[in-house]
């Protein structure tokens, strides 16, 4: 039986994420970006990133996309499930889901500061029951690293003189 690596990616905090700000935009716009992290940005990561085969696409109109394909027929990755915050992903080997990984933090990094995203992935042999098994293992341990990950104590406004009119966080920039 081939070896197979299962990741499990979740976003932690999301109604403090959401409701971050008093202002329903704001809201609507952090709601937004739970949504895509583990739907558009895992499948743009996916093709664009690190080039892999896959078995889903992006849709701006109809979202993720599957297609009938499998590890068995030859991808990298297969998506397994997506949605409300949550993705799980079936990887060919490793390496792959190690550097899935990192590029999809890094998004998250880039594209949504504040936002907690927690990752873990686990290898094993190939089967049916294997994979319920391993899945079940994974969503334990995931909860357990949520639950005991080091809180950032960010040194927020340190040196700064204006503050974000929506958040109250310090402002970054300058409008242009």
């Amino acid at each position: 039986m081939p070896e197979s690596t299962l990741v499990l990616l979740d976003v932690g905090a999301i109604q403090e994420y959401i409701f971050g700000s008093n202002h329903l935009a704001q809201n609507i716009g952090a709601s937004e970006i739970v949504a895509r992290v583990t739907s558009e940005w895992v499948v743009t990561t996916l093709h664009d990133d690190l080039k892999v085969a896959t078995n889903v696409t992006w849709d701006e109109t109809q979202g993720v996309i599957y297609v009938e394909h499998s590890l068995k027929d030859g991808l990298d990755v297969e998506m397994v499930y997506e949605g409300g915050g949550t993705a799980m992903l079936l990887c060919a080997d490793k390496d792959v889901a190690t550097r899935f990984i990192r590029a999809i933090t890094l998004t998250a990094l880039r594209r949504a500061r504040g936002l907690e995203l927690v990752a873990i992935q686990d290898t094993f042999e190939w089967t049916a029951a294997s994979l319920a098994r391993r899945h079940e293992s994974l969503r334990g341990q995931l909860a357990r690293r949520k639950l005991n990950r080091p809180l950032s104590t960010p040194l927020v406004g340190l040196g700064v003189t204006a503050g974000c009119v929506f958040t109250g966080l310090p402002a970054i920039s300058m409008p242009a």
